[in-house]
């Protein structure tokens, strides 16, 4: 699912694999003269065919990178996030060429009985974040990295009457790399 937004393109997946096996490495041509100036009075042919070629060039990109995915001796959690986490790793260590890879968790939007909830989270979170540091390492891509959590709310720091917080204005994130100097920031 390529998309071109300010300049950039991004590439919509859950998986390398289902993206190549979806995607096609059949390419169609260039547009020719005659073909951009009819189009340019059909908007939406138009962004079909740049769709289109971005989606192909999305494909050969990946397939170069990571059609025979890198392996790794580490181990990753056998969940959503350790699967995710490891495509990232597979693509960085294939040398795909992206800036920024954008996984995700759910679940922390606890109001009630939230510390058994959080510690499983964040237990996930832990041993996730902990493959992808040593699979990098392993690739020696380590230090070309940095981790960061974010998150669309914060909650505050008191409990509420239910065993859980409510939403508040910051929170705690983590940044993880092999160039990052540890400690806490902020108060």
């Amino acid at each position: 699912n390529p998309a071109r937004i300010g300049g950039i393109t991004t590439i919509s997946m859950s998986k390398p694999a289902d993206f190549l096996g979806r995607s096609t490495s059949d390419k169609i041509p260039l547009p020719t003269a005659t073909q951009l100036s009819n189009a340019a009075s059909k908007p939406a042919v138009l962004h079909l065919l740049k769709t289109q070629q971005a989606a192909n060039q999305a494909h050969d990109t990946l397939q170069t990178a990571v059609g025979t995915p890198p392996t790794f001796a580490t181990v990753f959690p056998a969940n959503d996030l350790g699967n995710q986490v490891k495509y990232v790793a597979q693509c960085v260590a294939g040398g795909l060429p992206c800036a920024v890879y954008k996984i995700s968790i759910g679940g922390f939007d606890n109001h009630t009985n939230q510390l058994n909830k959080h510690a499983d989270l964040l237990a996930q979170v832990a041993d996730s974040l902990r493959a992808l540091r040593e699979a990098l390492i392993e690739k020696s891509k380590w230090d070309n990295v940095l981790v960061m959590t974010y998150s669309e709310f914060g909650r505050r720091i008191e409990e509420n009457g239910s065993a859980g917080t409510d939403h508040g204005t910051a929170a705690p994130h983590f940044f993880m790399g092999g160039k990052i100097t540890g400690g806490i920031y902020g108060t």
